[in-house]
C-alpha cells in the first residue's frame, strides 16, 4: 500500500505509534568523514526533527550499529564494509543536530556481537541474537510503527521485515530515507520487496 504523509496520519496513526530512527550516525551522514557515507543522508536531520514531534505522546526509538573494533562485517575481517560504528568513536555518534529527547527517547544499539553482522533493528543477522526493541514494543503493546533512517536497502529494509515478521503494522517514510544502492535497482527492489511484505510506503 502506498499513500502520502498527510493520508497516513489522517487515517492511521495514533498516539500509541512508535517512531524508528534507524541508524542516523556520523560514519553514514558525513560526506567527508565518514567511513560508510550514504549519499544525502544529511538531508534526512531536517526530516527526522520536524516528523519526530508527531510522536511526542508515544515511544520514540533511535538504532544504532555498535561495533566492536574486530568486528566480523569489516573488509579487513572478511566482511563487506569498511571499518564503521565502532563504539565510543567519532563514527559511532549520532549525526549533529538531531533532535533527540535524552530523557524520553529509547536508543536502541545493534551488531555488538563480533562474530555476527547485524542489519535489523530487532534481530541480528543470525536471526538468533534480539536486542531489546522488540520487547520493548510487545510490553508497551504498540501495534504500529514508522519507520526512516539509514539505509532503505540495508538496515531498513530488515527492521521493516523484521516488525512485519512480528505481526507489527508497518509505516516506511521514503522521505527520511536514503540507500546504499550498490548496485542500480537495489534501493526500488528493497521498497518492493517491503511493500509486498505487508509494509505500507510513504512517498511524500
Amino acid at each position: 500500500m502506498r499513500m502520502t504523509l498527510a493520508e497516513y496520519m489522517e487515517t492511521i496513526w495514533d498516539k500509541d505509534t512508535a517512531f524508528i530512527g534507524i541508524d542516523l550516525q556520523n560514519d553514514f551522514g558525513h560526506m567527508n568523514k565518514g567511513t560508510l557515507y550514504v549519499k544525502g543522508a544529511e538531508e534526512v536531520i531536517e526530516v527526522a526533527n520536524d516528523l519526530v514531534t508527531e510522536f511526542s505522546e508515544g515511544l520514540v526509538f533511535w538504532t544504532k550499529d555498535c561495533h566492536p573494533a574486530n568486528h566480523c562485517s569489516f573488509t579487513e575481517n572478511g566482511g563487506l564494509w569498511p571499518v564503521h560504528c565502532v563504539k565510543g568513536k567519532w563514527g559511532f555518534q549520532f549525526m549533529r543536530g538531531l533532535d533527540i529527547n535524552k530523557e524520553k527517547d529509547v536508543v536502541i544499539l545493534k551488531g555488538t556481537a563480533v562474530e555476527v553482522d547485524s542489519y535489523s533493528a530487532f534481530l541480528d543477522n543470525d536471526k538468533e541474537t534480539k536486542t531489546d526493541l522488540g520487547d520493548i514494543l510487545s510490553e508497551e503493546e504498540v501495534k504500529k510503527v514508522f519507520i526512516m533512517g539509514l539505509a532503505t536497502d540495508y538496515c531498513v529494509k530488515f527492521s521493516v521485515l523484521d516488525a512485519l515478521d512480528l505481526d507489527l503494522e508497518v509505516a516506511v517514510y521514503l522521505p527520511g530515507c536514503r540507500g546504499v544502492e550498490a548496485k542500480a535497482g537495489d534501493i526500488k527492489a528493497a521498497i518492493d520487496e517491503m511493500e509486498d511484505g505487508g509494509a505500507i510506503i510513504i512517498e511524500e
